[in-house]
């Protein structure tokens, strides 16, 4: 995932158009990277994060899973913006963005958002 990938994304969408971001990796933390994109696109964008697992469907092999969505305006949000389940992306507005981050065609590094344990 790259800023031109996504900028390709939402020049398919339609203005009021949602992009669904699947950020679950055990191996990688991808959300720094997906929020400086937004950051440069001028996106809007809430997260959310399904941790909750009953005994059940630990058993039936259910994972946790992290998802964004982005949006170019926050009224396309729509009604996740009321839902508790989402929050804002932090997404910073000054500055020059975080090159670490920033994955663009030219660059990106895994090592930045490797998950060590």
């Amino acid at each position: 995932m790259t800023r031109e990938a996504l900028a390709l994304y939402f020049r398919k969408l339609r203005p009021d158009g949602l992009l669904l971001v699947n950020l679950t990796n055990q191996h990688l933390d991808l959300e720094p990277v997906f929020h400086s994109i937004a950051a440069q696109l001028h996106l809007e964008g809430l997260a959310t994060s399904d941790d909750a697992t009953s005994v059940e469907q630990v058993i039936e092999g259910k994972n946790r899973s992290s998802w964004l969505v982005l949006a170019r305006s926050r009224d396309a949000l729509g009604a996740l913006l009321q839902s508790p389940e989402w929050w804002p992306v932090p997404v910073a507005t000054s500055g020059p963005p975080d090159r670490r981050f920033l994955w663009t065609d030219d660059h990106s590094s895994v090592l930045p958002v490797l998950r060590i344990w």
